[in-house]
């Protein structure tokens, strides 16, 4: 425990020496505040209207903590969406799946949206996230609202939520339902990408208890799944059925979806369920160099223990203080222009500076 304590006020010490032998001021973070981090005007100031957007901004990313209401019933009307965080501006846009909903600031903490009748009108999962300008912190975390039906759902969901590739690299997921109130009989399925989705994928597997699986490629997009439970493996009292893994292929940088719609299913007494509709996001870019600071571009850097997080920043084959170093003076980049995903060092999902302390503790084990 006082090891830890030590390790920790170890790190703080050694970034506080950076700040103050290198000039650097404190980014802000993506936790709390009211988003003032004492910005000019022309670097994000959510305070000013009309923000003027600059190459050299620093602003966290916007974070989304809940909504209201977060799920309705199919066939609905247009509706107000309200949305609690933390981050926005005034330029922030509301998305609904990859659609841009009339966003409306309120506040660095909260922002509206107007969801339409048209969005809502068969059951599904659906993504909600707030966008800021790409200098001034990008995309939020996503939210996920559920469009159900008056009969019997089938609330078909993601694992993992997010897809997040280098280019080149692999990934995996699987599509999913939470729960079947009647158990299930069989089930048709169709998966496809956008046509111009920087990735793409193919059906690695089905789960064990599919009997007479069936896929069937319509196109270079589009996959069909059909299968049965003839063991009688699924029933009522089950969760979180998996019905088809994927594999996934990052191709150019960019991101998009993959859409999982269900075409049919029928319950064990033969009573067909309602539609169900989610989507993997995929995001796909490339490992680019790191620089010294006298401009020379460093190798590529390295995963040294197959943890799939690149600690040798650098790229000379070890783990070692230079990393650390170069890792603070290129974070806004990482954030910006690299897969943050493998920087993320400390796990929660975006890249701050408790990233650098996170790096340099592992280096002290």
């Amino acid at each position: 425990m006082i090891r830890s304590s030590c390790r920790y006020l170890l790190a703080t010490f050694f970034i506080l020496i950076i700040f103050t032998v290198q000039g650097f001021a404190v980014p802000g973070t993506n936790e709390g505040g009211s988003g003032n981090y004492s910005l000019s005007a022309d670097r994000c100031d959510p305070l000013v209207s009309n923000t003027t957007i600059s190459a050299s901004a620093s602003w966290p990313s916007p974070v989304l903590l809940s909504m209201y209401p977060n799920s309705v019933l199919a066939a609905g009307s247009t509706f107000t969406l309200t949305i609690d965080g933390n981050n926005f501006l005034p330029e922030s846009k509301v998305l609904w799946d990859v659609q841009n909903r009339t966003g409306t600031y309120l506040s660095s903490h909260q922002m509206t949206g107007i969801i339409t009748a048209s969005d809502i009108a068969t059951p599904g999962q659906h993504y909600v996230r707030v966008q800021n300008p790409g200098v001034c912190g990008g995309d939020s975390n996503l939210g996920i609202f559920a469009v159900s039906d008056n009969g019997q759902s089938f609330p078909l969901y993601t694992q993992p939520l997010n897809v997040y590739l280098l280019k080149a690299g692999t990934g995996k997921g699987a599509v999913l339902v939470r729960s079947l109130s009647g158990g299930l009989s069989s089930f048709n399925m169709t998966i496809y990408s956008d046509k111009s989705a920087p990735f793409s994928f193919y059906i690695l597997s089905l789960p064990s208890w599919v009997t007479d699986p069936r896929i069937t490629v319509l196109d270079d997009h589009r996959i069909q799944v059909t299968g049965s439970d003839g063991n009688n493996v699924i029933t009522a009292i089950s969760t979180d059925v998996s019905l088809a893994n994927l594999s996934f292929i990052g191709g150019e940088n960019g991101s998009g979806y993959l859409h999982c719609i269900l075409n049919s299913a029928t319950a064990d007494d033969g009573t067909t369920y309602g539609s169900g509709y989610t989507a993997f996001p995929v995001q796909v870019k490339n490992l680019l160099q790191f620089n010294s600071t006298s401009g020379q571009a460093y190798p590529l850097p390295r995963d040294l223990n197959g943890d799939s997080l690149y600690e040798d920043i650098n790229g000379n084959g070890r783990s070692d203080f230079n990393d650390i170093v170069t890792f603070f003076n290129h974070i806004d980049r990482v954030h910006s222009d690299q897969p943050w995903w493998v920087f993320d060092f400390d796990q929660n999902g975006y890249i701050n500076l408790h990233d650098v302390v996170t790096l340099f503790q592992m280096n002290l084990q």
